[in-house]
């Protein structure tokens, strides 16, 4: 095997390597664990007590008609 060999074979299994832990990554986060640690903002997460209204609609009251 030369040189040439030797470093393909290292870059070809580090992209391997890369590729299996980007996959195991989407597919443990899939396994129906719902924990969420970085975002204290999120509506998804757990700790999160504050519930975030998207919209709001403010009505006018009725006008008085005497």
């Amino acid at each position: 095997m030369s040189t040439q060999d030797i470093i393909a074979s290292l870059i070809v299994l580090a992209a391997a390597a890369w590729l299996g832990k980007r996959i195991y990554g989407v597919l443990h986060s899939a396994s129906g664990k719902r924990e969420i640690g970085a975002c204290g903002q999120c509506p998804k997460n757990p700790t999160t007590n504050e519930t975030t209204q998207i919209v709001e609609i403010n009505q006018k009251p009725p006008a008085d008609k005497s």
